[in-house]
């Protein structure tokens, strides 16, 4: 395969960083809820964070979801399992932001 290959990127909705999809996870609204794709596979639009506690504060204090997913989302938190994928003992997460 040749190197000159570009991986995908995408922008952190936090800090509005362009950085490879492979070191994002990816946020989608499922039901009218803010919810973790870790798979990258759930149909519709998607948001993509780093894996750090500061951007995901940033993006709920921005109101960057509601952006992302063009409604009015009530996002006071980040979704349920968020924590768990920010700590380091994690083996399958994305790179955490700044690492």
């Amino acid at each position: 395969m040749p190197a000159d290959i570009q991986k995908p990127l995408r922008t952190c909705a936090g800090c509005r960083q362009i950085s490879a999809q492979a070191d994002l996870v990816r946020l989608v609204v499922v039901d009218g809820t803010l919810t973790l794709d870790i798979d990258r596979r759930l149909p519709g639009r998607g948001a993509y964070l780093h894996l750090s506690a500061e951007c995901g504060t940033a993006a709920v204090a921005r109101r960057a979801f509601n952006r992302s997913f063009r409604m009015n989302l009530s996002v006071s938190a980040l979704p349920a399992g968020w924590e768990s994928l920010i700590s380091p003992n994690s083996p399958n997460s994305p790179t955490p932001h700044g690492a």
